[in-house]
């Protein structure tokens, strides 16, 4: 089920993206790192949990999205 969601918008199953938001002047590359992570190898974890996988388009945004965040507020 979980990949045929990831493939086809099904209308009677919702499904909604989760998101993280943290405040750039109190940026902790702990954070930084851990977010990275559930980008790269953590997405190998998302179905055994129940979690879709981002598609290619949403993983590169989110991933750019994230490193111009933290290179920011530096």
């Amino acid at each position: 089920m979980i990949e045929v969601l990831e493939k086809n918008h099904v209308e009677t199953i919702p499904v909604e993206k989760i998101g993280f938001i943290y405040s750039q002047q109190t940026a902790r590359k702990e954070v930084s790192d851990f977010l990275k992570w559930v980008l790269t190898d953590g997405q190998k974890f998302n179905h055994a949990e129940g979690f879709l996988n981002l598609d290619k388009q949403d993983l590169a945004e989110q991933t750019n999205q994230l490193a111009e965040k933290f290179l920011s507020s530096k």
